[in-house]
């Protein structure tokens, strides 16, 4: 099975478009990883407009990813449970300034080094 991913944006301005990475889940067939930048988390607070706070708005991801809400930051690594179709309702998912990127996919199966080497290169 193909890797497929997204990255969580947080939308500073719809009119334009801009947007600052917060964030990456990739899906393989086994396996779930999902990271949220601190240093991205705190500019996006500021950056922040909504009634909701960034943290408020990421509590809202917990239907569909089981959050440490104490430690956004944290690598998180689960087995997979998730099919196709759940992915692409991710993708869907709005909350505040929050969004989840296009399904994307790369040719590989990738772990927890590859994730990470993902997510430096992304967020």
């Amino acid at each position: 099975m193909l890797t497929y991913y997204s990255i969580l944006k947080f939308i500073s301005n719809s009119h334009t478009g801009e947007f600052l990475s917060l964030g990456l889940v990739a899906v393989t067939q086994h396996h779930v990883y999902f990271q949220l930048s601190k240093p991205k988390l705190a500019l996006a607070q500021a950056l922040n407009r909504n009634e909701k706070s960034v943290h408020e708005q990421i509590q809202a991801l917990q239907a569909f990813i089981p959050l440490d809400l104490n430690d956004l930051t944290q690598l998180l690594s689960f087995e997979n449970k998730i099919d196709l179709d759940f992915l692409h309702q991710i993708t869907m998912f709005t909350e505040g300034g929050l969004r989840f990127s296009r399904l994307d996919f790369a040719e590989i199966v990738i772990d927890e080094h590859i994730f990470l080497k993902y997510f430096e290169k992304l967020v």
